[in-house]
């Protein structure tokens, strides 16, 4: 049994109601603006004749990312999701 149906019917007894808006939020997602720039970048103009060495290249790349790189993205995300709360779910708008 899934854990959904009971924990709808305790929100609906509480008489919650689902809050208006979209349930994912580009702007709280940090590969769509801290770790998909840099790889972008990472990879331009390059070009790969095989799955493996696509492979690799990735590995390189997160591999190479020193230990601020992912503090600061989560550090952001913690920010950015501090700014979506206050505003009630809206989006970010930079």
């Amino acid at each position: 049994m899934t854990t959904r149906a009971p924990t709808w019917r305790r929100r609906s007894s509480r008489s919650w109601r689902r809050a208006a808006g979209r349930r994912y939020s580009s702007d709280l997602a940090s590969s769509d603006y801290h770790l998909l720039r840099p790889l972008e970048h990472h990879l331009a103009g390059r070009k790969f004749t095989n799955y493996d060495s696509l492979k690799s290249d990735f590995a390189d790349f997160f591999e190479s990312q020193p230990p601020e790189f992912w503090a600061k993205g989560i550090g952001d995300m913690l920010n950015r999701w501090a700014i979506v709360v206050d505003n009630c779910g809206y989006y970010i708008v930079d």
